[in-house]
């Protein structure tokens, strides 16, 4: 489901981009955005269809539960948490489209016009309390602010109706004919030819009507908005699912625990902690990768950035900034740019220094490979490595392309220059 989701978004915003390149930079963080999940979603599930990897994952498991097993001790405390977890993600499945899909005041992939009829219920339940009790963008000191800042300023139209027919198409595919609240708003019509209908018709990107219902709130709440009215209508809905799907996860995330603890019990220190983003080092060495037919070679250099630029000249993504595309004479192409090792930079590494075994800064981890995103659920150091910036090549970049030669000094002499 998160495959396609991302696809379909993935897909909104670069045909988007084809046809108005002159939006580039308010859309193109965002279809980055969804482009790098995509791509870390797409490396979890190939990982998952690898045979090799699920043999290995599936012999480790084995052994694992055959000696929780032979324990008495530890099968009384721990015999049961496979079948749990697995329990838990049947349980997950059946409400997570539902969950997702009803997160109507989510911002990144759905459309403003339920984000929007969703703010104006909360500004009007707010607006009932008393001063003391609201949310802090509801108090009467900011008040005025909040209701100039409503809308979001310089609505797309376009991208706007498109995420809704995508978002109505989700719903559809979430619920069928089972919510009528859904079936009054598409009212029969296909997702995007409801989409049209209900953007011409609804009143939430008319700033002069949603100002007058800021300063009328009581009438917010009887409005016969379609949006207005499909949030009030699935309000309880969305609520009572999201509830039970944070009961699942909470007693997963047990078990979860409870697991960690049966493989502390088992292998004690000879196996690594799981990666929750807790202080740690991982160890490695540097080390190419057999890739696309050859191999990744443990280092790149400037030339192969250039390369790069010059060989796929004309295409965006590996464009160089003004700055970069006729570098003095004394930039060094042959100083080392990235490279790679066998550390583990799964759950969360990207901007930690890489020391050697004398504890000296070499490098600045940013990303694993995309061979690296199985180790997600197991980690194999055949092809999976972590991605980092050689120091070299950032002293290099700092002194003769940023002429920053007082940074450069700073760092490699471990203190401020005066």
């Amino acid at each position: 489901y998160q495959l396609d989701l991302l696809k379909g978004l993935v897909d909104i915003y670069s045909n988007y981009l084809q046809k108005h390149p002159d939006k580039k930079l308010q859309y193109q963080s965002m279809l980055f955005g969804f482009s790098n999940s995509l791509k870390a979603f797409t490396g979890y599930h190939s990982g998952l269809k690898d045979p090799y990897l699920m043999a290995k994952k599936i012999d480790f498991e084995q052994n694992f539960r055959n000696t929780i097993n032979s324990n008495p001790e530890l099968k009384k405390k721990y015999g049961n948490i496979w079948d749990e977890l697995a329990e838990f993600q049947k349980e997950k499945a059946k409400y997570f489209h539902k969950v997702n899909v009803l997160n109507l005041r989510a911002r990144a992939g759905k459309s403003l016009y339920f984000q929007v009829a969703a703010d104006l219920i909360e500004y009007a339940e707010q607006i009932k309390l008393p001063d003391e009790k609201r949310a802090p963008r509801y108090k009467d000191s900011v008040l005025a602010n909040t209701k100039a800042r409503f809308l979001p300023k310089d609505i797309d139209n376009e991208i706007q109706l498109a995420l809704l027919a995508y978002q109505l198409e989700d719903m559809k595919k979430a619920f069928g004919n089972e919510l009528k609240a859904l079936n009054d708003l598409l009212a029969g019509q296909s997702p995007q030819d409801a989409a049209n209908r209900l953007h011409n018709s609804t009143i939430v990107f008319n700033k002069d009507e949603v100002d007058r219902l800021l300063d009328n709130p009581d009438e917010i709440l009887k409005s016969n908005d379609p949006f207005i009215k499909f949030v009030l209508e699935t309000k309880k809905l969305a609520d009572d699912l999201s509830k039970k799907y944070q009961d699942i996860q909470q007693k997963e995330q047990a078990k979860v625990q409870l697991l960690g603890n049966a493989i502390y019990d088992v292998y004690g220190t000879s196996l690594p902690p799981d990666a929750t983003f807790t202080l740690r080092i991982s160890d490695g060495v540097v080390k190419g990768y057999e890739y696309n037919g050859t191999i990744a070679p443990p280092i790149t250099t400037f030339y192969g950035m250039y390369d790069r630029y010059y060989s796929f000249k004309g295409y965006p993504d590996w464009d160089l900034p003004e700055r970069w595309k006729n570098p003095p004479a004394e930039f060094d192409l042959t100083t080392p740019l990235n490279f790679v090792s066998t550390a583990d930079i799964i759950g969360g590494n990207s901007g930690s220094p890489l020391v050697n075994k004398n504890l000296e800064v070499v490098g600045l981890a940013f990303d694993g490979n995309i061979e690296s995103l199985p180790g997600n659920f197991i980690f194999d150091d055949t092809k999976n490595r972590t991605v980092a910036v050689h120091t070299a090549g950032i002293t290099e970049a700092l002194e003769d392309i940023y002429k920053a030669t007082r940074i450069v000094k700073e760092l490699l002499n471990g203190k401020i220059v005066e």
